[in-house]
């Protein structure tokens, strides 16, 4: 057996090297540790990000179906929608206290038709908007 001095003592190179392992046992532990932590928040940030990501298809779905009705109304119809706006089944029971509103303006290129629709998200953001231009039969132009 095979020994050495160390700060004036004879020890053995065995439990020189088992007090070494104990170290890196530890720092490698704690290496571990704080990764698997950082992954744990990671994994529950994209599951947020998930759950926002398919909420928001859904509410530009929702916009874009009502806003493909509408432009093909006549303007006195389509106040009168504006007006009676109502959401999906689906919409409601997937989007927390989800609201549409749509309002009516006039510019250079036409009749403007913008539609929104906000729901509780849990932070703060701003609603999804869509907007489209009435599409003017014949007749009329």
């Amino acid at each position: 057996m095979c020994t050495s001095v160390i700060y004036g003592r004879r020890c053995n190179r065995s439990r020189l090297r088992s007090g070494i392992t104990s170290l890196e046992i530890v720092v490698a532990s704690g290496i571990i540790l704080a990764t698997a932590s950082l992954l744990t928040t990671l994994s529950f940030k994209c599951g947020m990000i998930w759950r926002d990501v398919s909420a928001h298809r859904l509410a530009v779905a929702e916009l874009s179906s009502h806003l493909e009705k509408l432009t093909v109304l006549d303007r006195e119809e389509l106040a009168e929608q504006l007006v009676e706006l109502k959401l999906s089944k689906l919409c409601q029971k997937r989007l927390k206290n989800a609201a549409i509103a749509g309002s009516l303006s006039e510019d250079n290129l036409g009749v403007r038709i913008r539609l929104q629709l906000d729901w509780d998200r849990g932070h703060a953001s701003k609603p999804v908007s869509l907007t489209g231009w009435l599409i003017e039969s014949e007749s009329e132009q």
